[in-house]
């Protein structure tokens, strides 16, 4: 059996069902360590194997990380960068709409539609009862 291809609005108001503006937050920061941590990896020229005998912890979650599947504490986090020789800024203010800036539903509404593009190739099974 063939799965629908959901149309942008079809997939819009399936996600909205699952994601909250909290969860786009907290994927756009859990994306920032990951790309960071990344980074320096590949700067230093190693494997993820190598590069988890060097922090102290597992290849395997050296790939949580790199992907995004691991929800970081502020604890965890600091303690990379202590690592890493990185400095970790956490910067909460009032929002302020900036011109040029994106809307938090502007923000939602690009991650649905990365979403969607992962959907077309199959990659988004976890989430439940996205694929119709």
């Amino acid at each position: 059996m063939s799965k629908k291809r959901l149309s942008k609005n079809e997939f819009l108001e399936r996600i909205s069902e699952f994601l909250t503006i909290a969860d786009v937050l907290a994927a756009d920061a859990i994306s920032d360590v990951s790309v960071a941590i990344i980074r320096k990896r590949i700067a230093f020229g190693m494997t993820q194997k190598e590069f988890a005998k060097y922090i102290g912890v597992s290849q395997g979650m050296i790939s949580k990380w790199e992907n995004g599947d691991y929800n970081f504490t502020l604890r965890a986090i600091a303690e990379i960068c202590e690592k890493l020789d990185l400095q970790m800024n956490l910067k909460l203010e009032e929002y302020a709409p900036v011109p040029g800036r994106l809307s938090t539903e502007q923000d939602m509404e690009q991650t649905a539609e990365f979403c969607l593009d992962l959907s077309a190739l199959g990659m988004i099974g976890k989430m439940e009862g996205l694929a119709a």
